[in-house]
């Protein structure tokens, strides 16, 4: 799987059976250093987990944790109430635990 967006790449990988996303950034990014250090210590349900970051052959890779679930935007129709009682209460603690 591989799915491009407007600063990076991303792909499945699979290592020992256990599967991974993998974002290559584009155009010489990459965050600030006691971000990225701050980024890797969360470990909560509300924030995908960010398992490593590295420079490699010149591009910077994140690595993170893959849900089999999916994306919002695979499951087209999602009720006003699902939205109500658990996507937004779940962004709100998310953005609550990165800040």
């Amino acid at each position: 799987m591989s799915d491009s967006g407007a600063q990076a790449d991303v792909y499945l990988a699979q290592k020992e059976r256990k599967k991974y996303v993998i974002k290559k950034y584009r155009n010489g990014y990459k965050p600030k250093e006691d971000v990225l250090n701050r980024i890797l210590q969360i470990k909560h349900p509300a924030v995908v987990e960010l398992i490593d970051a590295r420079v490699e052959q010149g591009g910077y890779y994140e690595i993170y944790k893959y849900y089999e679930k999916g994306t919002l935007e695979e499951h087209k129709r999602i009720s006003k109430s699902i939205i109500e009682k658990n996507i937004i209460p779940d962004i709100n603690e998310g953005l609550h635990v990165l800040h």
